[in-house]
């Protein structure tokens, strides 16, 4: 039986100029048929731009980790990274394999099904770990291993971008903009249970069907935080939390862009006025959330086309806007979301050797000697752990 539970976008009330945040945001995720008007907000200027500087008086660099490199390991595009019991687990959307290393970047093994028969997929479009059961989204198949790499099931879903799998055979799907082969319908999320579809919610504007969007290392289509999950759909205002009973969504974080016109695309939108909103840079949705008790993080694109680092409270207090530079090691900021098993998961930050200044800034930091020592510009990437300072000290990634 179909449910359409909530309106998917927070209705574009006027001309918003920038980004709502839920104040206890997320903070009852029982509460599944909440009305959108009780969502209080806060405002983005678009004219803002910290200084990149002001970055580091909230993050503080912690550790990192150069992956092991060698022919079995040779990573082209993080797709998605999790961390789980110790270890770390990173998709390749180019190799279509999954590969585990240890804490310390050993290289352990790489889970690779690449195929068209039982147990093997065509795609890997996204994977997450629960139980020591590894689920993989093969675009349209839901397998499951164990993290020994035995096949235990595969099932057929709908075509998605990102899954967040649940104990008890439960499974939410976030199918983005659907299939490009169309189909009536035109809804950005579906629930499982035991392999069959109890629901579908989040309608999309039908002329947006089948459109796909690069998106950056580490997409996070679903996120959590203690014992929330969160979960983001393209062109979608809201980020809504996901009952982990039924499945069901509430809204609890909503982004408008500035009220720019041009590059805003509205849910009654036609096909004209939405082909030239991507023709003039409109951004599909925000990245890279993450939430820190009452604080959240994302990444989100401004009408100028450049991407802006968010870091605002849930009192509505906007703490930085502006666009990333180099750490205090001299390190270039890339911040990427993460899965992990630890609820306090410190900030990572994926770096490819090329993209570090090794000559340019000899010498003025010893992470940045010590990597330029031990660290070929061919390698693995390198993953960068901060510590938030606004938060006590946390363990592990």
């Amino acid at each position: 039986m179909m449910k359409k539970m909530l309106p998917t976008n927070l209705k574009y009330a006027g001309h918003l100029i920038g980004l709502i945040l839920i104040c206890a945001c997320c903070s009852n995720p029982q509460d599944n048929h909440r009305d959108t008007q009780d969502v209080r907000t806060i405002i983005l200027t678009s004219e803002r731009n910290d200084n990149p500087a002001l970055l580091n008086s909230f993050f503080a660099y912690k550790h990192h980790i150069a992956l092991e490199t060698n022919d079995s390991c040779l990573l082209r595009h993080l797709s998605k990274i999790q961390c789980y019991k110790g270890d770390i687990y990173l998709s390749d959307r180019f190799t279509r394999k999954i590969y585990a290393f240890s804490k310390e970047g050993k290289f352990k093994r790489a889970y690779d099904h690449y195929g068209n028969g039982p147990g093997e997929y065509l795609y890997l479009t996204d994977f997450c770990i629960r139980q020591d059961t590894l689920h993989i989204l093969g675009r349209d198949r839901w397998l499951r291993y164990t993290l020994d790499d035995t096949f235990l099931d595969a099932r057929p879903v709908e075509p998605g971008i990102g899954l967040y799998a649940f104990p008890d055979d439960r499974l939410a799907l976030n199918r983005g903009l659907g299939a490009a082969t169309g189909g009536d319908s035109h809804y950005s999320y579906s629930f499982y249970a035991s392999g069959k579809k109890i629901f579908e919610d989040v309608p999309f504007n039908p002329h947006l069907t089948g459109r796909a969007f690069t998106k950056g290392e580490g997409a996070n289509s679903f996120y959590t935080y203690d014992d929330t999950v969160f979960a983001l759909f393209p062109f979608n205002d809201t980020i809504y939390t996901v009952n982990k009973q039924d499945g069901t969504l509430s809204p609890c974080l909503a982004i408008s862009t500035p009220a720019n016109g041009k590059k805003e695309i509205r849910p009654d939108a036609g096909r004209q006025e939405i082909n030239k909103a991507l023709r003039e840079g409109a951004s599909p949705r925000m990245h890279a959330f993450h939430k820190w008790g009452e604080y959240v993080f994302f990444i989100y694109t401004n009408p100028q086309g450049n991407w802006q680092y968010v870091l605002a409270r849930e009192n509505g207090e906007v703490v930085f806007q502006g666009s990333p530079r180099l750490d205090d090691n001299c390190l270039p900021f890339h911040i990427v979301p993460y899965e992990s098993d630890n609820p306090h998961r410190p900030v990572m930050s994926v770096l490819r050797p090329e993209s570090i200044g090794f000559k340019v800034h000899a010498g003025k930091s010893k992470v940045l000697d010590e990597l330029a020592r031990t660290v070929n510009l061919e390698d693995n990437p390198i993953l960068v752990f901060y510590e938030p300072k606004f938060l006590m000290s946390t363990d592990g990634q």
